[in-house]
């Protein structure tokens, strides 16, 4: 078998969701997310995020309903197996600023030379349009950074009155 020289992120993927066959070990990443829309009605928003809105750009983040899946295929070194390790995610607005991060801890076995990881993203915070990026940091357990993958996500903000029925608009 040959060896692998560096462990390396093959791909990281945002998904709404993942399966994995147990007898086959074969995966099904469903509905890929390249861009996350968001619309805004203005009229019904509260207060502070009236307030906060201007051309399109919070002052602060709102965590939107995404339910989202970053899922993640490593390669890991043989010096990488059978030892604890953790997956960093972070996620930074257009500007480049991280918005939230999270870590998932796990231990190898030694006899896989790749391994996937899985972090589900209840809400996606979001300050504004733009292309946001996703990072999927392996660590070892000292912290040392092993390898990285970073993922686009096009976010769209919108804001504007909802149509709704005229009853709602108090005609």
């Amino acid at each position: 078998m040959e060896q692998i020289k560096k462990t390396k992120n093959i791909w990281s993927v945002v998904c709404k969701k993942s399966i994995v066959d147990n007898q086959t070990q074969l995966m099904s990443l469903i509905d890929i997310v390249e861009k996350l829309i968001l619309d805004i009605d203005i009229g019904k928003a509260p207060i502070e995020i009236k307030n906060s809105f201007r051309d399109g750009i919070l002052d602060k983040p709102i965590y939107a309903p995404s339910n989202v899946t970053i899922a993640s295929y490593w390669a890991l070194q043989a010096e990488h197996r059978g030892v604890e390790l953790k997956v960093e995610t972070i996620i930074k607005n257009n500007k480049g600023s991280s918005l939230v991060s999270g870590i998932l801890q796990f231990t190898t076995d030694k006899e896989h030379t790749n391994y996937r990881t899985f972090v589900g993203l209840p809400t996606f915070p979001i300050t504004g349009s733009g292309i946001y990026s996703v990072e999927s940091i392996l660590k070892n357990k000292q912290g040392e950074i092993l390898a990285k993958g970073d993922t686009p996500i096009t976010i769209e903000l919108n804001s504007k009155e909802i149509d709704r029925p005229l009853q709602d608009q108090g005609l």
